[in-house]
């Protein structure tokens, strides 16, 4: 096989040098191609400068993608919901929160300290931070253990090793649980631009609704790896 059809995925076509013959030629043909992997998954490939850009542009982005002038704007909307003067305010509810929890569970002589504690508490005062009802933590919960973990059957049913979740992989985390989230924060807008309140997520209504959803995303996925998930290997 020619340097034109070399296996991109693998390391030996890139041990003397790079196979650009291969990737002009995926240039010229297939400027978005489906790389096939040898154990039978895949990814798409974008080949080309101009279609990597617009790729980047139209993704799920947050801040975390965003350069400045842009991530400079999106700080500022929701900075002040998260300084140390604002957070303060929320003390009483935290205290009221994490007592709670911890009364319904000190009672056992057992426990798991990551799983009732560390999974549960940042989501749960992250909804209050937020203004998202406490009804509604079990599954922002379990949405963002699913998101975090897309790798261990334990947590989702989009492992990405797997051949038979190849429908997930254009999913916003590629988990159905980001859909989820994303259709969530949808409504969420939605009743915010009905009857505002005087939380973060009214500050956020300036974004547009693709941004307002990734922020939304964001901040669950941050407020679960601040407290970590269990996973069958303890990491």
């Amino acid at each position: 096989m020619s340097d034109a059809y070399a296996d991109i995925t693998d390391h030996d076509p890139y041990l003397n040098d790079v196979p650009h013959a291969t990737f002009e030629r995926l240039r010229r043909d297939e400027s978005v191609a489906w790389v096939e992997e040898k154990d039978g998954s895949g990814f798409w490939g974008v080949m080309r400068y101009d279609d990597v850009c617009a790729v980047s542009k139209d993704y799920g982005r947050s801040m975390m993608e965003y350069d400045p002038p842009e991530h400079r704007q999106l700080r500022r909307i929701v900075q002040p919901s998260f300084s140390r003067k604002t957070v303060l305010t929320y003390e009483a509810a935290f205290r009221e929160i994490t007592r709670k929890r911890l009364d319904a569970i000190l009672e056992r002589r057992e426990f798991d300290l990551v799983t009732e504690i560390a999974r549960e508490l940042p989501i749960r005062i992250l909804c209050r931070l937020l203004g998202v009802p406490d009804d509604d933590a079990d599954k922002l919960v379990d949405w963002g253990d699913q998101m975090i973990a897309n790798a261990d059957p334990e947590y989702s049913r989009a492992v990405v090793d797997q051949v038979d979740t190849d429908e997930y992989r254009l999913l916003p985390f590629r988990c159905p649980a980001g859909l989820e989230l994303c259709r969530y924060a949808e409504k969420v807008a939605l009743d915010r631009r009905e009857h505002s309140h005087d939380d973060v997520l009214t500050q956020l209504l300036p974004l547009t609704d693709l941004e307002f959803q990734n922020v939304f995303a964001l901040l669950m996925v941050a407020g679960k790896k601040r407290g970590g998930i269990r996973s069958r290997t303890g990491s």
